[in-house]
């Protein structure tokens, strides 16, 4: 404890704030509260998106140099992230296809927002 960090038992604390907190605020932000918000400004593309889902059940993009990938398989959604540029994927939600087309798309805009703003607030694993 004489080095000027305090401790707890996972982990140090530094006494400052690292720099990659300061130049990225969001950091900061616990991914939930940012769901919201991003469901609002980005709507009709999260809306494009779910229905692209629904279609094809397959989609891949890059997301804030991320790759992603949306998949249906067998009435099962998977959202992965891949933390290496595409070689591998990390399933980081999943969940049932219902039989309501509306409540689905509902499910599909949320899940999209969750694993952006997660992306966001850098709580996806990147691999250095």
């Amino acid at each position: 404890m004489d080095d000027g960090t305090a401790s707890s038992y996972y982990h140090s604390v530094p006494d400052r704030v690292p720099f990659s907190h300061r130049i990225n605020p969001l950091r900061r932000l616990r991914y939930s509260r940012l769901i919201p918000l991003l469901k609002i400004v980005h709507k009709n593309r999260y809306l494009a998106e779910s229905k692209q889902l629904m279609a094809k059940k397959r989609i891949e993009a890059t997301r804030r140099g991320l790759a992603t990938r949306f998949e249906i398989n067998d009435g099962t959604v998977t959202f992965d992230v891949s933390p290496d540029g595409g070689s591998t994927y990390l399933n980081y939600l999943r969940a049932q296809i219902v039989s309501d087309y509306r409540a689905e798309i509902d499910d599909l805009i949320l899940a999209i927002a969750t694993i952006e703003a997660m992306i966001l607030t850098k709580k996806c694993v990147v691999y250095a």
